[in-house]
């Protein structure tokens, strides 16, 4: 594996197949402008022939993302990630001319109502938000509409002449580490600058949410007698949440994400989308085909749709689909992970993406399908939607009576690999366990018989088996067959499989 860091990103080179490699690139390895956001996310993915020494080039192009760092709906509203409360009013205002200096002061319309200038916009409007009009600083709310003329305690007065609501009080991510690190020859190091000859990467995260109230106090009482003289960081003030997350690259591109998430203040915290992506780069000529095990067929605006098989997603879509426990194919395992096939048109050839969540900590099939309202949803632009807890959108987050989460574990994966049409097998190494994912998806009933080598003083373990799957396993060979269904295995030493014998075997 290779490494190369640029300005705010990271490119992670590892092989694919034997004439070439998979480049993926994650943004916000470093903070950009003082009130982005910059979390760490993916960026883009592609495949590169091996022998061209530049790390950033691609020539298949695979993946291009703007959005994937999953946010938690915190009343109701996505906050973390690219997201941020989106409380701020954007006014035109005549009179008084805004400069710098006006940030932090506080103005009152014509209904008493405080207002805080949070900023100056680039177009000469200024950010605007109102002071909390919720019960405590805890279950805030703020107002979207400034009345009248705005008015300082000096006598400074601004005539508002126009305005927009809604607009995200960014950045409310505090980042307190951000670094990359790299295994090499059996040791740890740094790697923000990059490195080469590696054998496994992470990226480690952590970053606490504000609780607005207190980031809009703050940004009045830091206020200096001469004013600011330039823009601030409205991350301040006190905590709400803290995000601590580790990336980690595998020899073979595989990317896992262990996350733990805490509440640190008594917030109506709802729901948290264990994973999200967008749609793969469509190969012309070429499709980009999705299955979903797990989940039943359905009907939706008149339309049925059946992602048992791979079902190409530049046709009809959902406009916006939740997978409620009905559409599950067994209620006790709510569907946890998507296969996204790019077919490179005449040739045939198929790269498949899989993402998903492990079945570890709290995404646990027995505690997922308890915390979550639906495992999923689909919507029309395509970009996916994994449910960890809570429900797959803040507004039925917000319908749902849930009682507030205060701590979440688990991990999520995504990984590319080779693949053909009707069938697909990837493994997923997560903390001495090594989960093998094989799925059939034929539809004209024939079997498809896959095999894979298991390493001595490792037995397979059966975690869930769907479908027709058949399988055997002798001198160190796993030999699955089936035309539909799927199974999960998990790969453990021999000593712990025996032990886990009875947890997995049969579910």
């Amino acid at each position: 594996m290779d490494i190369a860091v640029n300005k705010t990103y990271a490119v992670f080179r590892t092989p694919f197949s034997e004439t070439e490699d998979l480049a993926q690139t994650f943004s916000g390895i470093r903070g950009g402008g003082v009130n982005d956001q910059d979390p760490v996310d993916f960026f883009c993915a592609g495949l590169v022939r091996k022998g061209c020494p530049d790390i950033w080039h691609a020539d298949r192009l695979l993946a291009l993302s703007t959005d994937e760092a999953p946010p938690q709906v915190i009343a109701g509203a996505d906050m973390g990630g690219n997201h941020a409360l989106e409380c701020a009013v954007a006014a035109e205002t005549a009179g008084a001319v805004l400069t710098a200096s006006d940030i932090g002061t506080l103005w009152r319309d014509e209904k008493n109502l405080g207002w805080t200038c949070l900023r100056l916009l680039p177009d000469g409007r200024g950010l605007f938000a109102s002071e909390n009009i919720g019960p405590s600083d805890t279950e805030y709310a703020f107002a979207e509409e400034i009345t009248g003329s705005l008015r300082r305690a000096d006598g400074a007065l601004l005539r508002v002449t126009g305005q927009q609501p809604r607009i995200p009080m960014t950045s409310c991510i505090r980042h307190t580490e951000r670094r990359v690190t790299a295994l090499k020859n059996g040791r740890w190091q740094r790697a923000d600058e990059g490195a080469q000859g590696c054998d496994q990467a992470q990226i480690r995260e952590v970053y606490e949410i504000v609780n607005p109230v207190s980031a809009i106090r703050a940004l009045r009482d830091g206020r200096p007698p001469s004013g600011y003289a330039a823009e601030q960081s409205l991350a301040l003030g006190d905590a709400m949440l803290r995000a601590d997350i580790l990336y980690t690259i595998h020899p073979d591109g595989a990317v896992v994400t262990d996350f733990d998430y805490q509440a640190l203040q008594p917030i109506p915290w709802q729901g948290f989308l264990g994973l999200m992506y967008q749609e793969k780069c469509r190969p012309a000529p070429g499709s980009v085909r999705r299955y979903i095990p797990g989940l039943r067929p359905f009907r939706d605006g008149g339309t049925r749709y059946d992602f048992s098989v791979p079902r190409d997603i530049a046709g009809p879509f959902p406009a916006s689909f939740p997978a409620a426990p009905d559409t599950w194919e067994d209620p006790a395992f709510p569907p946890d992970r998507q296969i996204e096939q790019i077919i490179f048109g005449r040739s045939r050839r198929c790269v498949a993406f899989a993402a998903g969540i492990l079945p570890v900590e709290d995404g646990r099939p027995e505690i997922r399908r308890r915390n979550a309202v639906d495992a999923l949803r689909l919507v029309a632009s395509r970009k996916t939607y994994l449910t960890f807890c809570g429900a797959s959108s803040p507004s039925e987050c917000a319908r749902q009576n849930l009682p507030p989460f205060t701590r979440v574990r688990g991990a999520a994966y995504r990984t590319y690999f080779p693949s053909d049409r009707a069938s697909s097998c990837y493994v997923i190494p997560h903390r001495g366990v090594r989960w093998l994912y094989a799925d059939w998806m034929e539809k004209g009933g024939k079997r498809t018989e896959r095999s894979f080598p298991v390493p001595e003083g490792v037995r397979p373990v059966p975690y869930r088996l769907r479908g027709d799957v058949s399988w055997s396993f002798e001198n160190g060979e796993l030999r699955m067959s089936g035309s539909r269904g799927s199974a999960v295995w998990a790969l453990q030493p021999d000593r712990v499989a025996k032990q886990s014998d009875a947890r997995y075997n049969g579910r």
